[in-house]
This record gives C-alpha cells, structure tokens and sequence, in this order.
C-alpha cells in the first residue's frame, strides 16, 4: 500500500479547523481487491483516538471518503461507513478538516491497519 497524509495549512490556531487529506493506492502488482477487508484503520499520534472507515458494501465505492472534523484532543475514535476500494492503481481519498482545543503536534501514521472479515 502507498499512502499519503496532505494537510493544507501548516500551522492552524486553537480553536479553527484546517482540511486533510489521505490518499491510499494499492500497487498494481497487488490482489489486494479480492482480500474480504472489512475496514482500514489509520492512527495518530500520541495515542489519540484512530480514524476507521468500515467497509459498507455498496454497486460503486466512493471516489471520496469524507470524514467530517477530527478532533485531535477529542477521546472518540472516528468511524465512518462507506464503501471502499483497494483495486491496484486506483487512489482512495479519504477528506475532512481537523481542530483541537489545544496547542498540539498531530502525526498520522501513514500505513492503514486492515481489518480482514474472513
């Protein structure tokens, strides 16, 4: 998996949301697509609360995952349902904005985690 973490603003003050973006390609040479992946899970750093995409089975899976805000600080993981997909080549955006309620580093481990339903 190639995975990538964009965050449109360097800094953001306390209080204010900024956007992001993570983008998961799955390499050509890869079956990946026919693994049964019930979610992919990406973690943050310091311990903070994990963003999971549960895999909703769907005819198309979005192009585009929206996540909604991620608060940094905040204790509960993030969880959204949506189809995905991990076809080799084809590039998973997965969007939001993250905040925090106080001065702090955020750091996204860039492998997701896959949860197999098998």
């Amino acid at each position: 998996m190639c995975a990538s973490v964009v965050f449109y603003e360097k800094e953001v003050s306390v209080g204010k949301s900024t956007p992001f973006q993570i983008q998961v390609t799955a390499p050509d040479s890869t079956c990946l697509h026919f693994l049964p992946v019930a979610s992919l899970t990406f973690h943050l750093s310091n311990g903070r609360s994990p963003i999971t995409v549960n895999h909703a089975r769907k005819d198309q899976p979005a192009r585009v995952i929206a996540l909604g805000d991620v608060e940094v600080d905040g204790k509960e993981p993030v969880e959204v349902a949506n189809a995905f997909t991990l076809t080799p080549g084809v590039t998973q955006v997965l969007q939001g904005t993250v905040s925090t309620t106080s001065a702090a580093v955020l750091k996204v481990c860039i492998t997701p985690y896959f949860h197999l339903d098998i």
